[in-house]
């Protein structure tokens, strides 16, 4: 026969949960606290003296015990304190007597399966994750007044998800290109590097979630998960809380941990943390897998509900770092583009009647007018156009400021004064206002999109000889242009590099 565990105090034979905050088992009747450690010394006490059924939970149904294939997770049990019958779903590792309300690990599930290598315990608890994803919201540009007062949060829960590691050296050679770009004298330089690189690296715990039910973009935006000083795998870790056993194999994750460590791989050979682009045309790999590692990871998750939408929201458990995706309004987005760009082109009108700006400094003045222009976007929409009120007030203000510099211009060009630098000013903010609107769009966009991690950089092991060889061609290829992008068609570092070299060529 073939049992569950329940958890199950030592003094009074309550319900033992799993206290994130204090990192023990803590006994819902009579808030005994016990170490992970001192209960499985209990247990073991107990075993010794032939007391095994304490820690028993439920019954595995003779049925399904009968099964020939262990590989059937969809199981059902009863109850051993209230003869309830508990059917957890396939995927499910942990579960609560609805009848009873008896905590229960389906241990059974693992040993058929897989006994995880180790886990990483919670160290987030709820309170806390609520208010990592509150810290989120307030970061977030646009975000409707609606969401925040009216948004629901639902199935709020902290999951052990399974996880796959995988330790792997990549060694081979290839042949890349990098590209480096400069700004001076009104147009881009670009400076293109040929090379061919070969060597060995070692990548250690390359992780892949190995639940279906887990979006793969929202398991990699949580990472890292810090497992050099993760415990030993123990049931009583999972007491009160939320586990999954795995439905993906090892098999069928294999493939996109390598995919991850020829990335890693790539960029090392190339260098490419030290140019603005790069790209591989042509490599030869080959892939020595070492080790492989089941272990479970904390994610909290929950279901934010608005207007009949659902918004998934993930915390690592670990180290607080959030996923998650929430909408955007695009009245406050219009507004913020709108009516600061109004403003600033009537008061770049009104500069201009004034004669500051002349022919000599007339591009300098230009320069430090559309610099000061993409301040007051940036500031607006960061932290002006946040509330509906503040929207509507700030709107209200820069129509009026636009009214008034704008009449105040028109009086003093009335005989057609300083023509040609409104005209300029007039081309030169349409062009940066239409830059700067795509630049904060792309920026809007990429904060609530969840997107796969294309690399494994912070895998790589020290711990393994590691060589790298290059070799640089003595040529370069050198061109100007008056866009920034890549002549090679090439890939950024990162992400983080790709949205600061963008505002650095903008601000330029």
């Amino acid at each position: 026969m073939k049992y569950s565990d329940h958890a199950r105090c030592p003094g009074c034979s309550g319900n033992l949960v799993f206290n994130i905050t204090e990192q023990m088992l803590e006994c819902e009747s009579c808030s005994s606290m016990y170490t992970v450690y001192e209960y499985n010394n209990i247990l073991a006490e107990k075993k010794k003296k032939g007391a095994e059924s304490f820690s028993r939970g439920a019954l595995l149904n003779v049925e399904e015990e009968g099964d020939d294939s262990k590989e059937n997770m969809l199981r059902s049990y009863t109850c051993s304190s209230c003869g309830g019958e508990i059917t957890p779903g396939a995927a499910a590792a942990t579960g609560v007597c609805p009848f009873c309300g008896n905590a229960l690990v389906f241990t059974d599930k693992y040993r058929d399966q897989q006994v995880p290598d180790f886990i990483v315990p919670f160290k987030i608890d709820k309170a806390q994750f609520l208010e990592e994803y509150r810290a989120v919201l307030k970061k977030r540009m646009f975000v409707p007044d609606a969401f925040r007062v009216g948004a629901t949060f639902e199935n709020i829960k902290a999951w052990y998800i399974p996880f796959w590691l995988f330790d792997v050296t990549v060694s081979g050679k290839a042949s890349f290109q990098v590209e480096r770009v400069s700004y001076s004298n009104k147009k881009y330089h670009h400076v293109v590097y040929s090379g061919h690189g070969y060597g060995t690296e070692t990548f250690t715990k390359i992780p892949q979630d190995a639940s279906i039910e887990v979006d793969d973009r929202i398991s990699q935006m949580l990472e890292p998960f810090e497992c050099a000083n993760a415990p030993r795998f123990s049931f009583a870790y999972l007491a009160g809380l939320h586990a999954k056993v795995y439905n993906v194999s090892m098999e069928d994750c294999v493939v996109r941990a390598e995919n991850r460590a020829r990335e890693s791989f790539d960029r090392t050979l190339s260098q490419a943390a030290l140019y603005h682009y790069y790209k591989v045309t042509d490599r030869q790999y080959d892939y020595k897998p070492l080790k492989v590692s089941y272990a479970l990871f904390p994610i909290w998750h929950m279901d934010i509900t608005w207007q009949g939408r659902k918004f998934p929201c993930s915390v690592n458990g670990q180290t607080g770092k959030v996923a998650c995706s929430i909408p955007v309004s695009m009245v406050k987005f219009v507004c913020s583009q709108l009516f600061p760009w109004l403003f600033c082109l009537n008061l770049c009108y009104w500069v201009c009647a004034l004669g500051v700006i002349k022919d000599g400094n007339s591009m300098k003045g230009m320069t430090v007018l559309i610099f000061l222009y993409a301040s007051v976007v940036y500031v607006c929409a960061k932290y002006v156009f946040i509330r509906n009120l503040s929207t509507a007030v700030f709107s209200i203000l820069f129509t009026y400021g636009a009214w008034y510099f704008g009449y105040e211009a028109y009086k003093m060009t009335y005989g057609g004064r300083d023509i040609f630098n409104i005209v300029m000013v007039t081309a030169l903010i349409l062009f940066v206002s239409i830059t700067s609107c795509c630049f904060l769009w792309k920026l809007v966009k990429k904060q609530n999109t969840l997107s796969l991690a294309p690399h494994c950089d912070y895998c790589h092991s020290d711990y393994y000889k590691n060589t790298v060889t290059r070799r640089w061609d003595r040529d370069e290829e050198k061109k100007s242009n008056s866009s920034p992008k890549s002549i090679i068609e090439g890939s950024k570092p990162s992400k983080d590099e790709e949205d600061k070299v963008g505002l650095l060529y903008f601000l330029k």
